[in-house]
């Protein structure tokens, strides 16, 4: 290693298996003052790591590429366990040092033990934001997803508009003292501090939202939520969002918060559900990102929508979204995803500022879209 860097390479020069601990180097000849000594150093030393009780060696394995994880002082005491086969390698890389200020280290070593991590830091984050999530466990509740579908398919009433007002509302007040409460460490791994929502802007939104899909001429957003499996989820994660962002976020802040919250985590039941793991999770709490975000991106005034559209797709986070590219001298987006941005637009306008002409609006885009043959310049022309 060097003098900020280390790295262990361990090979098993036999065809033999081999297994035990190694806890000190080899013994090598010093000299000091002409005279000549042996001396051995141990892996701990040589590693850098200092003895502390609260002290974790995190090291990244090259070999199957996941994360390990152990108390500095075992180290110390014990060395480190190998097993490898016939000339079998390993190579641990990023070596790194951290001390346990707020007990997250230790819950996650005693939640693995010496098992390999796929993702460490996002570990270590799902951890801090617990609290977060246990205050915010109302929108993983079968009732809250209830009223949710009851809106969505036009069927709301004025009671399911009380229930959902309810659970928002106590969900909204349990997390504000649940922050106040948060480890500093937990408090800086959150996207902003979560501000205070008025109900009755809470009451006027979920009020349209009702109003937008028990309408007659509300076909389209009807026929959109058949469409779109995971739009409960995207309405509930979109929901989750909005006290993590001011009046003036963008689409990008909006995913951006959404990936620290670790929302398709915390949504993953249900998305899983509805046939999204993984990355197609993420991308689904990114929609939720645009529903809860498009409105603060665009001028009270305007009301053209192809310039409202333009204005959403100079966010780069939305255009990467679009999968928006150029080839030889056109640039071209996806037509699904395309078509999920005005839809998604079309509500969060309708939704937070109340927007009257919103089935014109998806109406002119989707006939454009149509035409526009994924040509990013006739769609907006």
């Amino acid at each position: 290693g060097t003098e900020h860097e280390r790295v262990l390479v361990l090979y098993n020069n036999q065809y033999e298996v081999v297994e035990g601990w190694i806890k000190s180097s080899a013994q090598k000849v010093k000299k000091s003052n002409g005279d000549k000594y042996l001396e051995e150093v141990s892996l701990a030393e040589a590693l850098n790591l200092t003895v502390g009780g609260r002290r974790y060696v995190i090291t990244d394995s090259f070999s199957d590429g996941l994360t390990y994880m152990k108390p500095s002082l075992r180290v110390f005491d014990e060395g480190f366990f190998v097993h490898l086969r016939g000339f079998e390698t390993k190579v641990y890389l990023n070596i790194r040092e951290v001390e346990d200020t707020d007990g997250i280290y230790s819950a996650l070593y005693e939640q693995m033990g010496d098992s390999g991590i796929a993702n460490f830091e996002q570990e270590i984050l799902a951890l801090r934001l617990k609290p977060v999530y246990k205050a915010m466990d109302h929108f993983l509740s079968p009732s809250f997803h209830k009223q949710i579908k009851r809106l969505m398919e036009g069927k709301a009433t004025s009671k399911t508009e009380r229930t959902l007002i309810l659970l928002l509302a106590e969900a909204y007040t349990h997390l504000s003292a649940v922050v106040e409460n948060l480890h500093p460490e937990a408090r800086k791994s959150l996207p902003s501090i979560p501000r205070e929502i008025s109900p009755s802007s809470m009451l006027e939104e979920i009020q349209r939202m009702s109003s937008l899909f028990s309408k007659e001429e509300s076909r389209l957003f009807l026929q959109g939520t058949r469409i779109l499996d995971e739009m409960e989820s995207v309405m509930a994660a979109a929901l989750f969002l909005k006290p993590f962002l001011s009046e003036d976020a963008t689409i990008s802040d909006a995913m951006v918060a959404s990936d620290k919250l670790l929302l398709s985590r915390f949504f993953s039941k249900q998305l899983c559900e509805a046939g999204f793991e993984q990355e197609l999770a993420r991308k689904a709490c990114h929609s939720a990102a645009i529903l809860a975000a498009s409105a603060h991106m665009v001028n009270d005034s305007e009301d053209d929508p192809k310039k409202i559209l333009a204005t959403l797709l100079e966010d780069p986070s939305l255009r990467a979204y679009a999968q928006v590219n150029e080839h030889q001298g056109v640039t071209w987006y996806t037509k699904e995803a395309m078509q999920e941005i005005i839809y998604l637009s079309a509500l969060s306008l309708a939704i937070h500022k109340g927007m009257t002409n919103v089935q014109e609006y998806v109406k002119s885009l989707m006939e454009a879209e149509t035409e526009a043959l994924y040509k990013l310049d006739r769609l907006l022309g």
